[in-house]
């Protein structure tokens, strides 16, 4: 299965982003956090805080971000609402640090099925790459990233667990994400040096179109 390049990963069974941090604008001021979402579900959404929608340019279209967003740090509630209607599809509970940056992926249009991640996109100074990966499939199975078919960088991630960052060797490779019985993607991938990177999983086994098993790719700097 091919990789494509979008704005943002948006094709049934995988595709490559650039979703890079540095085209995104972060606030200056001290006592706020920043909170980017990853709509992986398969509805637009729009996020609420307080009252106030946080997404104000565009609704999160499925298989899309927010980009990062300026929020109150703390013990917040946020709001997930289907795009065009006041309906509340669910609400979230999160405790962000001030200074701190998060991304939020959402698997589905529940609170079981949405989860935090801290975003800490430190370089490496030996001019390697880094990756991390990021299992957002709903399947709940253990999913497996391997480079150049022989080398296992991570194995047995299951649903909402983010792995901590490795250096690999710059350079054109082949990424495979996987789990038993099923290939979310498996192309050729140019890895830059002194570039971060997250990796993630999506969808289901059984899953079509934007619920389809897959996988993506975001340039984190």
């Amino acid at each position: 299965m091919k990789l494509k390049t979008f704005t943002f990963l948006t094709i049934a069974v995988a595709a490559l982003t650039a979703c890079n941090k540095k085209d995104l604008v972060f606030p200056e001021d001290n006592d706020i956090a920043s909170l980017n979402v990853y709509n992986l579900s398969t509805t637009s959404l729009n996020v609420f805080l307080n009252g106030n929608r946080l997404n104000t340019v565009a609704s999160i279209t499925p298989i899309g971000a927010s980009g990062y967003m300026s929020v109150t740090p703390g013990a917040q509630t946020y709001q997930f609402k289907k795009s065009g209607t006041p309906d509340v599809l669910f609400t979230k509970a999160l405790d962000l640090e001030v200074t701190k940056d998060y991304t939020l992926f959402v698997a589905g249009t529940s609170d079981a099925n949405s989860f935090l991640v801290s975003d800490a996109f430190a370089t490496d100074t030996s001019k390697t790459a880094r990756i991390r990966f990021v299992n957002a499939s709903t399947d709940n199975a253990g999913n497996k990233v391997t480079l150049n078919t022989d080398t296992v960088v991570f194995n047995g991630i299951m649903f909402k667990t983010a792995t901590e960052f490795v250096n690999i060797k710059p350079g054109k490779k082949l990424l495979t994400v996987s789990q038993a019985g099923s290939v979310a993607v498996s192309d050729s991938v140019t890895f830059v040096s002194g570039r971060v990177y997250t990796i993630f999983s999506k969808g289901t086994k059984t899953g079509t179109e934007d619920a389809a098993y897959g996988a993506g790719i975001v340039a984190n700097n």
